[in-house]
């Protein structure tokens, strides 16, 4: 069974990093799966949007990533920004990416960039791409450290749990922030849906210190970065 196929996931955030040993012992007691410590990995984001959120707004993300010295340059339709753009929900799976020498800039690559753009959109979106080019600027960066446990059991479920440590950068606010989160992957095929249902429901049910969150790398990077305005004349009428 290939780990580089996912066919579901679900991200949990962390209270704090006994979370993972909670996770571990409660797996370990219902003894139905073999565990295997794949040790810890480093790997890093590299977000790129315009001044407007483009892409961000039409549930497009561009990242380089870097792993282990190998640079990757993706860009996929992974969100819907507008639930009721029935367009991008019947695209929602598209991804591209291509592997990029470690001193190469991304505008490097236009002609990658370009047809990415065109072959999310389908025409739907009426966003120039020579356009993007021009106007696409770092918004994001990402350190994700993650401690990877490979899990099956008897009946073919193959899965992983990544506890992850997360480091963001808002390019924009200059404001940094931290963030721990469980995510766990089903690689099996699809008649061990419910053996994958099973494992997310003793999890959810026993480790109380984990919360479900849907939002993706960046939409949390977002969330945990952003200028927050002080509405100062409302505390000064509150303590007048």
């Amino acid at each position: 069974m290939r780990y580089d196929i996912v066919r579901q996931k679900r991200r949990y955030e962390m209270l704090d990093k006994n979370s993972r040993n909670e996770v571990l012992n409660l797996i370990e007691f219902f003894g139905r799966y073999q565990m295997r410590n794949d040790g810890k990995v480093t790997k890093q984001y590299v977000y790129y949007d315009t001044d407007n959120l483009d892409l961000y707004k039409s549930g497009i993300a561009l990242y380089r990533t870097v792993v282990n010295g190998k640079h990757t340059l993706t860009m996929t339709l992974e969100r819907l920004y507008n639930e009721d753009n029935k367009h991008l929900q019947t695209y929602s799976n598209k991804r591209n990416e291509i592997e990029i020498d470690s001193n190469d800039s991304i505008f490097k690559y236009p002609e990658f960039l370009r047809n990415s753009f065109k072959n999310m959109w389908d025409g739907f979106l009426n966003l120039d791409p020579d356009y993007l080019l021009k106007k696409l600027k770092l918004t994001y960066s990402i350190e994700t450290t993650s401690h990877e446990y490979k899990l099956i059991n008897g009946t073919g479920l193959k899965a992983t749990l990544s506890f992850d440590s997360d480091k963001y950068i808002n390019h924009s606010t200059k404001k940094k922030a931290t963030s721990l989160f469980l995510t766990v992957y089903q690689h099996s095929r699809e008649d061990t849906n419910e053996e994958y249902e099973n494992l997310l429901s003793k999890i959810e049910r026993y480790c109380k210190s984990l919360t479900r969150i849907k939002e993706s790398k960046v939409d949390l990077a977002r969330a945990k970065t952003k200028i927050i305005i002080k509405d100062t004349k409302a505390k000064k009428k509150k303590n007048d």
